[in-house]
């Protein structure tokens, strides 16, 4: 096992924090049996694997010692359940086959099944940095990400071939899922109870990404036409108001997981803007608009997801790749995070 510490990078391409204990070793060798699958012989690592943010979760950046052109230069590579892997490849194999900019897969679905997705790392970086490196492009960035999210939900839901590999629970039922242990459980029934007696009805399903954010949006400088989605491994068919709230509240939370107190106070005064910015964008490519009720019925949804991790961090529960692991203040973020559900509930 290996302790994996904080090396001070940006958040959406550092390392794992805090530390956590992760089996380097199987990554590993799940990613050169990949290899060694797709071109017949062994290969040795010349970088990595190193766990990094940005990707979702279980992601490593590997580089492998080879001059094949499908597998040399810097990789990504996935470890989770094999059919959270296999659920995945297929969303990518659907978007790339319809035209639309998602990372590509290195190894095919073989891969998956034993345990590893790897793919190219897409070239820039993602359109997080590039909004705080770009300040005075940030409109221009927004508007291509709202344009981005509005051509996602205008694929043909009913021919991507996607559907009995969504695979998902109901939202509700995963949400309460994460309350197992007990504690949790009694000290999130408020906002859970809520939410199981507002359930509006849905929307036609779309192909929805559940957790588009310009963190998984990767791009080569301000080339907006570059702009590739990455994180597939929670997408979907479902209500496009469930999708677009997820994405809200991605932009609202931004400052909950920034120590510096200033830069957290920018970020919160600058979030509605960029939350407008983008609706105004999403909403004029997008098929329809979101269902308004859906839309805040969906974000208080996405909130008291938030509020669940935090308080599975405050518990001990947390997993590595959980956001509030890497939330620095919880105990703040929580009273926080349940303002913010009340005044959405309200």
């Amino acid at each position: 096992m290996a302790v994996l510490r904080r090396r001070g990078r940006r958040p959406d391409t550092g390392s794992l924090d805090p530390a956590a204990d992760l089996d380097l070793d199987a990554v590993a060798a799940a990613v050169l049996d990949a290899a060694e699958a797709a071109l017949g012989e062994r290969l040795a690592l010349d970088h990595g694997p190193e766990p990094v943010l940005g990707y979702g979760p279980d992601a490593y950046r590997v580089r492998l010692a080879t001059a094949d052109p499908r597998w040399s230069g810097t990789l990504l590579a996935r470890t989770s359940d094999p059919a959270v892997l296999a659920r995945e490849a297929a969303w990518l194999d659907a978007l790339r086959t319809h035209g639309f900019p998602a990372a590509e897969p290195v190894a095919g679905p073989e891969a998956a099944d034993a345990g590893v997705l790897v793919f190219r790392q897409p070239p820039g970086d993602s359109l997080a940095t590039a909004m705080v490196a770009n300040i005075t492009a940030v409109p221009q960035f927004l508007a291509a990400f709202g344009q981005l999210h509005g051509r996602l939900h205008a694929l043909p839901a009913g021919d991507l071939g996607v559907e009995d590999a969504s695979g998902w629970d109901d939202p509700l039922d995963e949400l309460v899922a994460r309350t197992g242990p007990e504690a949790v459980g009694a000290e999130v029934a408020g906002e859970l109870g809520w939410l199981a007696d507002h359930r509006p009805g849905g929307g036609a399903p779309v192909p929805c990404h559940t957790e588009l954010s310009p963190a998984y949006v990767y791009l080569e400088g301000t080339d907006t036409a570059t702009a590739t989605a990455v994180n597939w491994t929670r997408a979907r068919l479902t209500d496009a108001a469930y999708d677009v709230a997820g994405t809200v509240t991605a932009f609202w939370s931004v400052p909950i997981y920034v120590d510096n107190a200033l830069h957290r106070r920018a970020l919160k005064m600058a979030r509605d803007s960029l939350v407008a910015t983008y609706l105004d964008a999403y909403r004029a490519a997008a098929p329809a608009p979101p269902d308004e009720d859906g839309l805040r019925y969906w974000q208080a949804f996405h909130v008291g997801w938030l509020i669940v991790d935090v308080v599975r961090r405050l518990h001990g529960v947390n997993g590595p790749w959980e956001g509030g692991t890497i939330v620095p203040q919880p105990d703040a973020t929580l009273a926080e995070l349940r303002d913010r559900f009340r005044e959405l509930t309200a």
